[in-house]
């Protein structure tokens, strides 16, 4: 397993939709790569800060990606979209015993995605809605998470993703 850090910039990431395989990252093309099991070192080395995880969970097709832009648009707040590493990470939860490392590289790659480029910024975490179930079973019960549910009426949902595909 592997780590890959790419250079960007939050302009970069507030012009794309997700930060998923969809969409190129690196506002240079530069990245660096890294086994996990450095990447985990790197990281029990650090002094162990507990992030503030600001928490938008969802349900498909009801509006919190446009929610997560609307908050990334705000001075002062950066919002990552449905980011890769947590995809990986619920689908290597899914298939992994909790005894090996789960948590470990959950507070990872959590921790990365508490960081910004300003000290004074918040982050906002919106993850993919298939990764919502295994991530909010794994988070911190220490006070720090905050987390604002979305979803859509049920009866709603066949006309939203009808529309979703049309646009």
């Amino acid at each position: 397993s592997k780590c890959v850090f790419l250079q960007t910039s939050k302009r970069h990431l507030d012009a794309v939709a997700f930060h998923d395989g969809r969409s190129a990252l690196s506002d240079t093309g530069e990245s660096i790569t890294i086994p996990l099991d450095a990447a985990l070192d790197w990281h029990r080395a650090l002094p162990q800060q507990k992030p503030r995880i600001r928490l938008l969970a969802h349900t498909s097709f009801c509006g919190s990606t446009l929610l997560a832009r609307c908050l990334g648009d705000l001075p002062g707040v950066v919002s990552y979209r449905e980011p890769q590493p947590l995809i990986e990470w619920s689908d290597w939860a899914q298939s992994k015993s909790p005894d090996t490392g789960l948590k470990t590289i959950y507070a990872f790659v959590l921790g990365q995605y508490a960081k910004t480029w300003d000290e004074t910024d918040i982050a906002v975490l919106k993850p993919s809605n298939w990764a919502n179930d295994r991530m909010l079973s794994h988070l911190p019960t220490d006070g720090r998470t905050l987390m604002v549910t979305l979803t859509i009426d049920a009866r709603d949902t066949p006309l939203a993703t009808a529309q979703a595909r049309a646009a």
